[in-house]
């Protein structure tokens, strides 16, 4: 499903076909599918979507093309996902989708918080980790750990430095990845 979303934000994918596509993908996503989705896919899976959106000019905001409903039922998976006691990657994975989410939709921010509450005291490995990664998930997984964190200590200057290296090497860049670059642009410059 990601590589057709991916080739969906091409010019030449007719818009109405993309919008044809989105729902069938939704409409097939039900809590079992959900489940069954590990949680680094499921959020790749979420961010595809959202971005195929906002890169076609479909949507002016990533979470637009989620219903409450859908958010509900996405928040639910990741609230019985969600383990102190867990393996550091999958909190991680976790950490970005719940980043992803938070930013995406904001009405959402606050069960996150609540949500992410159990891992704040992994936080310094967890950085570290995320810093391994690339652009989208190392952005996103520092976006979830800075829900309950120092947001100026997660997004220090030379980290955000770093997530614009990062940013470099991906070379299909649209709308949506201009966009987060920019984000992270305006954090650098604050700091």
């Amino acid at each position: 499903m990601r590589l057709i979303l991916g080739l969906s934000r091409s010019p030449e994918f007719p818009k109405a076909e993309l919008r044809w596509l989105v729902a069938e993908i939704r409409a097939f996503l039900d809590r079992d599918v959900y489940e069954d989705i590990h949680t680094f896919p499921l959020f790749l899976l979420v961010w595809n979507i959202c971005a195929s959106f906002y890169d076609r000019g479909l949507r002016h905001k990533f979470g637009d093309p989620f219903t409450d409903a859908e958010l509900e039922l996405m928040l639910s998976v990741l609230t019985d996902r969600v383990s102190a006691k867990g393996p550091n990657p999958e909190k991680l994975e976790q950490l970005a989708l719940g980043g992803l989410l938070a930013i995406s939709f904001p009405q959402l921010r606050s069960p996150i918080i609540n949500l992410f509450a159990s891992l704040k005291g992994a936080t310094h490995w967890l950085v570290a980790l995320a810093m391994d990664q690339t652009f989208l998930p190392a952005l996103f997984a520092l976006e979830g750990i800075a829900l309950n964190t120092d947001r100026k200590i997660v997004f220090s200057r030379e980290r955000c430095a770093e997530l614009l290296r990062k940013f470099e090497e991906y070379e299909d860049v649209g709308p949506a990845m201009n966009a987060l670059r920019n984000h992270v642009l305006s954090k650098h410059k604050r700091q």
